[in-house]
C-alpha cells in the first residue's frame, strides 16, 4: 500500500472574484493538508465544494476536466479556476489512474463507442461489453471492476446509481486494489457506506472551512443513525 499523492495545498488569490468557485465558503481561505491514507474522502452537504475541490486536484494531476484517464480527451468542460492555486506533493508521480465524474458517464460511454469504431478490443478493458449496453449502475460497476488497477483514482460520487449491495462490493473492490495493487483513492461522496471504510482520512467541508473528522462526528452519520 502506498500514498502516492501525499500533500495538497490550495491557495486562493487575494483579489479573487466573488464568484464560483472562489465564493464557496469552505474554500474561501484555501487549505493545506497531508494525505495519510490510501482512502481520502471529501464529505459535506450539497454545494459545500467537495466536488469542486476534487475536480481541481484531479485536473492539477493531469486528468481531463470531463473525466477519464490521462489518455482520454472528450467533453467541453473548462479548466477549474482553482487549479492555478493548487500545489501537490507526490511520494512518486503516478501517470496511471482515472477521474470519474458520475454526471459525465454518458459522455464517456459515447466517447468509447466513437473510438471503438477503429479498435473494438478497447472494451476488453471494461469487461468485454459496451458500457452503453448496460444499465447505469452496471456500467459504472463494470468500470470499477475491470478498468481500475494501478494508479490514483479520483471518484466524484462513485455511489451514483449503485444499490446498497453494489456499494459494499465497490468497497471490497477498492480495498482489493489498495491491498493487492498500487492504488490510491480520493473520493467526494455522500455515501455512509463509503465514508465508513475504517482506514479512511475524512475531510469535512462546511461554511467554517475544511477540517478532518471521524465519520461518527459528521451530520451524515448522526442523521442516518437518527433516521434508522
Amino acid at each position: 500500500m502506498a500514498v502516492f499523492l501525499n500533500q495538497i495545498e490550495v491557495q486562493i488569490p487575494a483579489q479573487a472574484p466573488d464568484q464560483y468557485p472562489f465564493n464557496i465558503p469552505a474554500l474561501r481561505a484555501g487549505c493545506a493538508f497531508s494525505v495519510t491514507s490510501t482512502f481520502l474522502v471529501f464529505a459535506g452537504e450539497n454545494g459545500s465544494g467537495k466536488s469542486t475541490l476534487l475536480s481541481a486536484i484531479a485536473q492539477a494531476s493531469g486528468f481531463n476536466p470531463s473525466g477519464g484517464n490521462q489518455h482520454h480527451f472528450f467533453g467541453d468542460d473548462l479548466r477549474n479556476p482553482l487549479i492555478e492555486g493548487v500545489t501537490l506533493g507526490w511520494s512518486k508521480k503516478v501517470r496511471h489512474g482515472f477521474y470519474l465524474r458520475a454526471d459525465r458517464l454518458a459522455d464517456f460511454q459515447r466517447y468509447l463507442n466513437e473510438i471503438s469504431t477503429e479498435d473494438r478490443s478497447i472494451f476488453e478493458n471494461y469487461g468485454g461489453d459496451r458500457l452503453s449496453e448496460k444499465s447505469h449502475g452496471e456500467g459504472i460497476f463494470a468500470l470499477y471492476r475491470h478498468h481500475f488497477k494501478n494508479g490514483v483514482f479520483f471518484l466524484d460520487e462513485p455511489e451514483t446509481a449503485l444499490s446498497f449491495s453494489r456499494q459494499l462490493a465497490l468497497v471490497a473492490t477498492m480495498r482489493h486494489l489498495v491491498n493487492d495493487h498500487d492504488a490510491q483513492f480520493i473520493l467526494a461522496t455522500h455515501s455512509p457506506v463509503l465514508m465508513s471504510i475504517p482506514e479512511i482520512q475524512l475531510l469535512y467541508l462546511d461554511a467554517t472551512g475544511i477540517d478532518e473528522r471521524d465519520f461518527k462526528e459528521t451530520d451524515l452519520f448522526q442523521n442516518s443513525k437518527l433516521f434508522f
